[in-house]
């Protein structure tokens, strides 16, 4: 799999959308970590960010052990980066005015 994005590094600019995701983890019994992914909605201007929760999106769960040294399947990473992937473009379309095409 190649990426087409890159990670940035360097200082935070401090830019941040309106929308987007808050993904946290609920650990389960039989060392298992189930991963909640919600929707969130910016709350003012101010920084640093607050973010307000506007509906839960879905959830996965793995093994505990293998999350935490980040040991995955590359499915389980197609997984997770494929739900954050089509989550943030559906908020995108919903939000964007429908006379504005998308660019390429």
């Amino acid at each position: 799999m190649v990426a087409k994005g890159r990670a940035t590094r360097g200082p935070d600019d401090g830019q941040r959308g309106d929308f987007g995701l808050a993904i946290s983890i609920v650990r389960r019994p039989k060392g298992r970590a189930h991963l909640v992914f919600d929707d969130v909605l910016r709350v003012g201007t101010t920084r640093p960010a607050q973010w307000s929760t506007n509906s839960f999106f879905t959830s996965v769960d793995f093994n505990l052990a293998d999350l935490i040294k980040v040991q995955l399947d590359d499915q389980d990473f197609v997984t997770i980066g494929l739900a954050v992937a089509a989550r943030l473009a559906a908020q995108y379309k919903a939000r964007r005015p429908s006379n504005k095409p998308l660019k390429r």
